[in-house]
């Protein structure tokens, strides 16, 4: 996949709460990992603001294939 054209990107560090008992991201951090890049989206792009949202952003569906583990304190960047 050729990542240079997609234009916004969100970079993450893991965090010790996205750790699952096996010390690798759980897979709910993922969906906030998706979660926190949507919002970072609306806001760079569409010049977002909270107080003034008008409308209903609803996810119908995620399919996530899990590459490899990530682990604390690792980077990983959401497009």
């Amino acid at each position: 996949m050729n990542l240079e054209k997609f234009k916004n990107r969100l970079k993450i560090e893991i965090r010790y709460a996205d750790l699952d008992t096996y010390r690798h991201v759980n897979n709910k951090a993922f969906i906030s990992f998706l979660e926190d890049a949507r919002i970072y989206y609306m806001k760079e792009v569409m010049n977002f603001i909270p107080k003034n949202l008008d409308f209903e952003a609803v996810v119908g569906k995620i399919d996530i294939s899990y590459l490899a583990p990530l682990f604390l304190y690792d980077n990983v960047w959401v497009y």
